[in-house]
């Protein structure tokens, strides 16, 4: 009978781009070992001010946008009564085992993987069949997207006022980093002056007060204060124009919460890609074709033809936000 990988789409709805990122590696490790794959796709994300600011599409159109975008096919379906199997963290390890273990089994085996980083971390040439089945299967959508020459991912956001401080602290690059890069970038790919630089941020800009529709954000936000009545969360509004620095020769382009998709297809198809510390812009660097530069301390592992900080001589100079 036949093994089959499929995407743990219950266990963790959190944000868009991890949770694609996990599709597309789930869906790049079966093709790589020869095993079937079930389609599963996202079924909910964490509410994020990111996504919306400055524009009014739903958060379920959001969602919707991403599973068309990747949509893999499934290699059929189990039959019915096959053995299921939860992996938390996929490994070659663990899935060798189980290869091991159930290749001769009479009954189908569906494997729910929630995280197949343990494989792609140590292999991410892996990613390339997902890769090339994505650009084809949004080649129109990629087609017609107008190239941006330059575009930074500043993955600041407000996750720290509601979010698990464990994980929220001093998570974020810091504006200087930028700054560097991009200087860098500029003579390195030597991009033509008058150049329009752009930055993509999840910051606003302008200060208010955000009303999350999902209860566990208020009561993260609640926790973090001390303050249990607190029914909006406080965000401060950014002037990115004064944070970050760029060649004079150039136009900068700040981009506040702009339509996810949109932020999206603009990491994926400019001529130089400035990766944040987020899954977001790593998968973006992994569609894109282009020059990718991803920073040093980033989560995943680079693709062997990407530029990291440290190729391009870049350190961080100050500490990370959050």
């Amino acid at each position: 009978m036949a093994i089959y990988l499929t995407y743990d789409n219950l266990t963790l709805q959190d944000g868009l781009g991890a949770q694609s990122l996990r599709i597309t590696g789930i869906f790049a490790v079966a093709k790589s070992f020869g095993l079937r794959y079930v389609h599963s796709p996202i079924l909910g994300a964490i509410e994020d001010i990111g996504q919306g600011v400055g524009s009014d599409t739903p958060l379920l159109e959001v969602v919707a946008s991403f599973n068309s975008f990747f949509n893999f096919p499934s290699d059929g379906h189990p039959k019915k009564g096959c053995l299921e199997i939860s992996v938390h963290t996929l490994s070659i390890r663990k899935l060798a085992v189980i290869i091991s273990k159930y290749r001769i089994s009479r009954r189908d085996v569906l494997i729910k993987v929630l995280l197949p980083m343990g494989i792609l971390d140590r292999f991410p040439r892996q990613y390339r069949v997902a890769t090339n089945f994505l650009r084809h299967h949004n080649k129109e959508l990629l087609t017609n997207h107008n190239p941006p020459i330059l575009v930074a991912h500043v993955r600041r956001g407000y996750d720290e006022k509601y979010a698990n401080l464990k994980y929220a602290k001093n998570r974020h690059l810091p504006f200087s980093y930028f700054s560097d890069v991009i200087s860098v970038a500029c003579n390195s790919f030597d991009l033509p002056t008058g150049s329009q630089l752009r930055v993509h941020t999840d910051l606003s800009r302008k200060s208010g007060v955000w009303r999350p529709t999902q209860e566990s954000i208020m009561k993260g936000y609640q926790v973090n204060t001390g303050d249990v009545n607190a029914i909006t969360v406080p965000i401060e509004g950014y002037d990115l124009s004064k944070e970050i620095q760029i060649p004079n020769r150039f136009t900068l382009d700040v981009r506040y919460c702009d339509p996810l998709l949109m932020a999206f297809l603009d990491m994926c198809t400019a001529i130089v890609l400035i990766q944040g510390k987020s899954a977001l812009s790593y998968l973006a660097g992994i569609v894109n074709k282009n020059h990718i530069i991803c920073p040093i301390n980033q989560t995943h592992k680079a693709l062997p033809h990407w530029n990291t900080s440290l190729s391009m001589g870049v350190n961080l100079r100050e500490s990370m936000l959050g």
